[in-house]
């Protein structure tokens, strides 16, 4: 899969050095090297799913990382199947992904601005 936009290697391996310290805590032994790597060149949809939901549930900024580390088609892939099932904390999360990312999907009137 091709990235659909361009970024900076500084920028991807600055976004894994955060990912792995904040949504792996270091109980994994994974570089911030490593997961860039891994996240560039190999079609591991196991390992992709699961960086997937890491960011999704331990990151502060979740969609900026998940721009940066996922083309759209596979963020798009992830974030269907995890809808499915996702309730919750976690389905809130998921839906602010997705009107971050696609600028589409359920309102969140949860955090509407008060008129």
């Amino acid at each position: 899969m091709e990235r659909e936009k361009l970024h900076d290697s500084d920028d991807i391996y600055q976004a894994t050095e955060v990912v792995v310290r904040e949504c792996l805590w270091g109980d994994y032994h994974l570089t911030a090297q490593e997961l860039k790597d891994r996240m560039q060149t190999s079609d591991d949809m196991d390992f992709k799913t699961w960086i997937f939901s890491k960011v999704v549930d331990n990151s502060s900024h979740p969609s900026r990382y998940i721009r940066l580390l996922f083309t759209l088609e596979a963020t798009r892939l992830f974030l269907d199947r995890s809808l499915k099932t996702a309730r919750d904390r976690r389905a809130l999360r998921l839906r602010m992904i997705e009107r971050n990312i696609f600028g589409k999907g359920e309102e969140l009137t949860e955090y509407a601005w008060q008129r």
